[in-house]
């Protein structure tokens, strides 16, 4: 009886341990595919997600608004030159943002005068250079000198404007000193050299 009582204890014992052997087992088991499935998860490449890059702005509040003026009399030039006006282009007064240079003008202050970080952020930005570059030939082209070619047209259209032309020179030293040599062919003409004997210069 004793016997019986021992031998039926014994597998209750077992069968209690198998139990317990297979739930653990399963515990396991399910906690090990969680942490595949997270990990798989993790590696997995991240998709349909719109980030922005905030990127700021190209140029300060200053070279946007000297850029602006700009644009407004490059168009008006190309305008004049459309309708055969151009030579007109010789009496405005647009040096300022159509040239611009790091010295203080005597008239309009530091209002226009650009800092050598504001003048490198114009070098940077292709678009500006296209037109800044268009703004010196149709300048040049105003006294009917061809500044692409380096020669001059004839009838003379040169006005004396020696104090245009160094801002010209000083503001191509800066942006695109590419543009000096042929500048320089121009500064060398006799009817030129004359204004700036009249000058004192």
């Amino acid at each position: 009886m004793g016997q019986k009582l021992s031998d039926h204890s014994n597998r209750k014992e077992s069968a209690k341990n198998t139990i317990t052997t297979l739930l653990t087992g399963l515990l396991l088991f399910g906690t090990y595919v969680t942490f595949r499935a997270a990990r798989g998860s993790l590696r997995a490449p991240i998709r349909n997600v719109v980030t922005t890059t905030v990127r700021p702005p190209l140029h300060t509040a200053k070279v946007q608004r000297l850029v602006k003026k700009h644009i407004k009399t490059l168009t008006h030039f190309k305008t004049l030159e459309k309708s055969g006006r151009l030579p007109e282009a010789r009496f405005l007064h647009f040096d300022w943002w159509m040239f611009p240079i790091t010295r203080p003008s005597r008239v309009h202050g530091y209002e226009y005068t650009l800092s050598r970080s504001e003048i490198a952020s114009l070098r940077r930005d292709p678009k500006f250079m296209r037109q800044y570059k268009q703004g010196v030939k149709l300048t040049f082209s105003s006294w009917n000198f061809d500044l692409e070619k380096g020669k001059q047209g004839f009838p003379i259209l040169w006005d004396g404007n020696v104090t245009r032309l160094g801002k010209i020179e000083e503001s191509l030293q800066e942006l695109e000193p590419n543009m000096l040599e042929n500048l320089n062919a121009f500064k060398s003409s006799p009817w030129v050299l004359d204004s700036f004997r009249e000058r004192g210069l």
